[in-house]
């Protein structure tokens, strides 16, 4: 019984050894999303960087940044009441931006600050200067593809 035991866990061990690593960001990688992003309503402008092994984004410019009184919009829906008051400007909305298999294509999440729900999405290096986004919930049953173009800043 030992036997079976330890050649059971010895082929466990070999296939993990064996198997291919998560693909990792490379910052030398010319099709990583690196910069700064406008989606198509130009309401906001988004930075993606490198945070460790994989990219995140955040919030790094928004047209209206302020409520009526004038006061900076915060994470009112976040589900979170303690982060509440977090200011959506600055804000990290895109976390764990992986490469997937497929070529040019990237997957992560995305919360959203305007319903305070966390999304799955893909990205998809269009060319140098465009992005496609599509978010999807309901078990990836409902899905929306926004363009976002590069920016300066």
């Amino acid at each position: 019984m030992l036997s079976r035991l330890s050649l059971t866990l010895w082929m466990l061990a070999a296939a993990i050894a064996l198997a291919p690593a998560a693909a990792q960001v490379d910052e030398t990688d010319q099709k990583a999303p690196y910069g700064l992003w406008m989606p198509e309503d130009e309401a906001s402008k988004v930075e993606i960087f490198s945070c460790g092994e994989v990219l995140c984004g955040r919030v790094a410019w928004m047209l209206e940044g302020n409520d009526e009184e004038g006061k900076a919009l915060t994470d009112i829906y976040n589900p979170n009441p303690a982060l509440r008051e977090t200011p959506v400007l600055g804000l990290v909305i895109m976390t764990d931006i992986k490469p997937t298999d497929e070529e040019n294509v990237w997957q992560g999440r995305v919360y959203n600050p305007q319903d305070g729900r966390t999304y799955d999405f893909w990205l998809t290096v269009k060319s140098d200067d465009q992005i496609t986004i599509q978010g999807c919930g309901l078990y990836n049953l409902i899905c929306q593809t926004h363009t976002w173009d590069r920016v300066d800043s």
